[in-house]
């Protein structure tokens, strides 16, 4: 081998030997770099774990502002409950009466929540239903009601004007002697008809003429001195006024209770209605009355099965001279209704009662969604169908209503109200608890379920009931608005209240 070679050699093993190095080092180099940054995050950890081990949170700013983040969100959802059960309860418009204790010193309890045990003892039922009648007559008396003419009144009228159609026909008598009377033929005693006033008795001074004009003339006055025809009447009534009840289900004092809170929201529906209605059109105090109003006749409220708002001869109850099927009106039933029964598809559930009703109303019906608008602002109302019908003359037997010259028709609203559960079902506060399971504080009703127990048990379902609502039924839950409760009684002789 000659030197040439030796060197070439010599420079090639060289440059291997270079080249290796530096890539050595620069791996070596690579490596501690990364290594370094791994010691230091595990070193970050180690040092952070007696923290995790002594129970200081990670970033204790960030927990905190997450936990006041959430408790304020749990507080708004309860002022937004309270509003939504305020707004729905309607204080001042879903009256509950007040009943004298008389065997308890004239003390006050309200109607609901209902206690058998109390009714009973205080002779409660012949109080309520005179109560719930007055409730009617103020709801009649706050729309200013329009009467209609008596017979006492068109033949006292008549008679009036008998005597000025005699002295004209006197005075053409004596001018033609070949005048007629005026007379009906036959006997002057006997009963004339006035149109359709089929109810007015004519005396022996009033022709039938005469009665016509009066009938006339006394329907145009009544008109003018009332917005709307409205009576007891037109309500869905419960009970027949002034009869001796002795004794009355829950159910019904429930069913009562339900149709004068629906009546009151129809009510005031109307008046907010008539009242706007002279707003916008600027009509002066002496000219409002049914001629002008918006709605011309409540016809009829009444709570609704299934759609059928039918009427049906009814007898007496023998308790006390109730209608057995509520003055003819079907019953209504929540877990009667299928679910699709409606157009909204609602059926009872835990979080509400569904009311289903129908109110008959004659109007002119270009004021008709201005009356849907005030219904539905009053509260959880859901307007299903509406349906607009003629008028039918032949339908008021008495022919004494007089609505004007405007165009008016019949119209007839299906309607549905929710009811929340925690208002009249009942809130039930769970015992406090520590974080060992101890109780702190007895649970407690921040309100008491207005249902009364037997018609929860009686109507509602398992799916549609709450655990609260579960629990009432089964005695598991206090009942201190009765005095009669006791608690039931399980192996070991305790209770089992919660």
């Amino acid at each position: 081998m000659n030197l040439a070679e030796n060197k070439f050699l010599i420079i090639t093993v060289a440059v291997a030997v270079v080249l290796a190095g530096g890539l050595i080092y620069y791996g070596t180099t690579i490596s501690s770099t990364i290594e370094k940054e791994q010691v230091a995050q595990r070193k970050s950890v180690m040092s952070s774990m007696p923290r995790f081990a002594s129970g200081t949170p990670a970033n204790r700013k960030t927990i905190e502002a997450k936990k006041q983040r959430v408790a304020a969100m749990k507080k708004q959802r309860r002022k937004v409950i309270e509003s939504d059960i305020e707004f729905n309860r309607r204080e001042d418009a879903y009256v509950i009466p007040e009943l004298t204790l008389k065997a308890e010193g004239n003390a006050k309890r309200p109607a609901l929540p209902f206690a058998e045990s109390v009714w009973d003892r205080n002779g409660l039922y012949f109080d309520f239903v005179n109560a719930y009648f007055a409730q009617l007559d103020e709801q009649v008396a706050s729309m200013r009601p329009a009467a209609l003419p008596t017979a006492e009144q068109i033949q006292a009228e008549a008679a009036k004007i008998q005597k000025v159609l005699d002295r004209q026909r006197l005075r053409e008598t004596k001018t033609d002697p070949d005048a007629p009377s005026g007379r009906r033929p036959g006997s002057p005693t006997g009963h004339y008809t006035a149109g359709r006033s089929s109810t007015v008795t004519a005396s022996d001074e009033a022709s039938e003429e005469a009665i016509d004009k009066a009938t006339q003339q006394l329907r145009l006055q009544q008109a003018r001195r009332g917005d709307i025809y409205v009576d007891i009447n037109s309500f869905d009534l419960m009970f027949v006024r002034n009869a001796m009840v002795t004794d009355l289900p829950a159910a019904r004092i429930w069913d009562a209770h339900l149709a004068m809170w629906v009546s009151a929201d129809v009510v005031d529906a109307i008046e907010q209605t008539i009242a706007e209605v002279y707003r916008v059109e600027k009509v002066p105090e002496d000219r409002r009355s049914v001629l002008t109003s918006p709605v011309k006749r409540l016809v009829s409220v009444m709570l609704d099965r299934d759609g059928e708002t039918t009427r049906r001869k009814s007898t007496p109850d023998v308790r006390g001279g109730m209608p057995r099927a509520a003055t003819g009106r079907a019953r209504w039933r929540e877990d009667d209704r299928p679910a699709a029964a409606t157009l909204s598809q609602r059926i009872t559930q835990p979080m509400y009662s569904v009311v289903p009703y129908t109110f008959t109303v004659i109007m002119p019906t270009r004021h008709l969604p201005l009356l849907q608008k005030k219904l539905i602002g009053l509260n959880y109302h859901t307007v299903l169908n509406i349906d607009i019908q003629p008028v039918d003359p032949t339908a008021d037997a008495t022919g004494l209503y007089y609505y004007g010259t405007e165009p008016v028709g019949q119209v007839i609203v299906h309607g549905e109200l929710l009811l929340l559960s925690d208002w009249v079902r009942g809130t039930w506060q769970q015992p406090q608890r520590t974080s060992r399971g101890a109780e702190t504080e007895e649970g407690t009703w921040l309100r008491p379920p207005l249902m009364p127990v037997s018609v929860m048990k009686d109507r509602l379902q398992p799916v549609q009931r709450r655990e609260t609502d579960t629990d009432l039924i089964e005695g598991k839950l206090p009942r201190p608005w009765d005095p009669a409760w006791t608690p039931p009684e399980t192996t070991t002789g305790r209770s089992r209240r919660r």
